[in-house]
């Protein structure tokens, strides 16, 4: 570790506006304040305003995407090392997704501490590939000194990638001073404030909310917040007939003011606590709907998964119509109940004093990985590092000779190699399947022409091919059907094939018109029978 003082670099995948923002932004301000520096290197190029203040250094655009090749990582990795040593970084914390791995190889090569942040169950399940998945489950997690669960949920969902003593439940938590309580009063005709990113998943519980606070004759609903879902959100409110009672404000910096001002606070997460902190009626919104009115019962119950609502019962309106009337919280016990595990002044300086301990968890084994990384066959070739089987491969070498073998992590490669392979079955099969869906199309399309021909010419035996023909159309069915249900009716498949063929064959002798037309569908059949077979 270098000595002198204490230096921590942040690396996350980005960094805009969000729950991931706000809790890096305390951090920053707690640690700052106490005599660290802070660096922070993320893959977005962040904007100046949202800066959290108390920042050392920035370095923006690395390369933390999954389509990164091999040589992009190494690239990354490398001037990761360069920040820890020019800016004398002695600590390194990382965050989800795709940059986890990189940062846990710069801080080791390096020599220097490193910790991991899971902000929810979407952290271990990050839909990036077996690939991602084995790195993450296999090498970043077990080989960081401190894992940090935000919640109760997710450290039961850490637990089995790693040890008891590297496990950390650390809250997410609030600048209490900055949300706090207004000695003025609420403006009359206050709208109720919903604080949330707009992304898929999340706008469906606000749709939830708006419909029941219209119902309740709340007032209007503010919505703050942006994302890729707000114009599917603000379609939904109008066809509900709610569009005209709420306002989409977008992103914004004065949070703390407008929650002063507004009815109540609206969301999930750490918006329930700053809600909380100031003195607001709380309403927890969950992905799916609305979860009710906070009291000291639900503030328990939500916090064990991180107040995002997950596996809390959805209300309807006359439900908070009641919980209104007879079951208004205590604010003064809701913010003691928050004070005790989510003030930021409390959590951040636990965090300094906790990693000020740790010692580096270098090992030879990260070397001998990033040397596969960085060979001359792995950095030449273009295909993204996560779905190089030969990467994996290669690395699979390593972890299974002699130097560094363990039955975990040859059960785990094995494990994960299973499921890429599984995955690769999957894609091919699909592939297949939709080729000779393809293929099908064009023979129905050459059988037509044919058939019109036919008809044109008067052919005397045209009844016969119609008849031919709808036979080959209900044949054509049966194939679709079957190649879409899979490996499991294979046999059928060729079967149908090879009857579908066969009335080919009397159809031709019933236009007994020579013609490319023909020798086009025998050349389509012949290759949609290869792919039956």
């Amino acid at each position: 570790m270098n000595a002198g003082r204490h230096s921590l670099l942040i690396v996350t995948q980005s960094f805009e506006v969000g729950g991931l923002e706000t809790y890096i932004a305390g951090q920053v301000r707690v640690m700052a304040a106490e005599g660290w520096a802070v660096h922070m290197a993320c893959g977005s190029e962040p904007e100046a305003e949202y800066l959290p203040r108390g920042l050392s250094s920035v370095t923006g655009g690395l390369c933390f995407s999954p389509q990164a090749s091999a040589a992009e990582l190494v690239a990354t990795v490398e001037a990761l090392r360069s920040i820890i040593r020019e800016r004398a970084v002695t600590h390194v914390h990382g965050h989800p997704f795709t940059s986890l791995f990189p940062a846990m190889l710069a801080a080791s090569l390096e020599g220097v501490p490193f910790v991991l942040t899971l902000h929810g169950p979407a952290s271990l399940s990050t839909g990036y590939g077996p690939f991602n998945d084995f790195l993450l489950a296999a090498l970043a997690m077990p080989l960081a000194n401190e894992v940090i669960a935000v919640s109760e949920e997710v450290a039961e969902l850490a637990a089995p990638y790693v040890g008891n003593e590297q496990l950390c439940i650390q809250s997410n938590a609030i600048d209490f001073a900055q949300f706090r309580k207004s000695d003025s009063p609420v403006p009359e005709g206050a709208s109720w404030l919903v604080v949330s990113r707009l992304d898929g998943v999340k706008i469906h519980g606000i749709r939830a909310f708006a419909n029941q606070a219209s119902a309740l004759a709340l007032g209007g609903v503010d919505i703050v917040g942006d994302g890729p879902g707000r114009a599917t959100l603000e379609e939904w409110l109008e066809q509900d007939g709610v569009g005209h009672t709420v306002r989409f404000l977008g992103a914004r910096p004065d949070v703390p003011e407008l929650m002063r001002s507004s009815a109540g606070v609206a969301g999930m997460g750490r918006v329930l606590l700053e809600g909380v902190a100031c003195g607001k009626p709380v309403c927890v919104v969950g992905y799916d709907g609305v979860k009710g009115l906070l009291d000291l019962d639900l503030f328990r119950r939500a916090a064990y998964a991180n107040f995002s609502g997950r596996n809390l019962p959805n209300v309807n309106a006359d439900d908070l119509a009641r919980q209104f009337k007879f079951g208004s919280a205590d604010g003064a016990q809701l913010a003691e109940a928050a004070m005790q595990r989510h003030s930021e002044e409390w959590v951040w300086s636990d965090f300094a004093k906790r990693i000020t301990s740790l010692t580096s968890n270098a090992q030879s084994l990260v070397r001998a990985i990033y040397s596969v990384l960085r060979s001359e066959e792995a950095v030449a070739s273009p295909v993204a590092y996560l779905a190089s089987d030969d990467l994996f491969y290669r690395m699979g070498r390593v972890l299974h000779g002699t130097a560094f073998f363990s039955s975990a992590v040859a059960a785990n490669y094995t494990l994960y190699e299973s499921r890429m392979q599984a995955l690769r079955a999957e894609k091919l099969q699909e592939e297949a399947r939709a080729s000779s869906v393809q293929m099908l199309e064009a023979i129905r399309l050459e059988i037509k022409e044919a058939m019109a021909q036919a008809d044109a010419r008067n052919d005397r035996n045209a009844e016969e091919a119609k008849r031919t023909f709808g036979e080959l159309q209900r044949l054509g069915e049966e194939i679709q059907r079957l190649g879409e249900q899979g490996n499991q009716h294979h046999d059928g498949l060729s079967s149908v094939v090879k009857d579908l063929e066969s009335s080919i064959v009397e159809l031709a002798a019933s236009l007994q018109e020579p013609g490319t037309w023909r020798q086009r569908i025998s050349h389509a059949v012949r290759n949609l029978s290869g792919r039956g077979r």
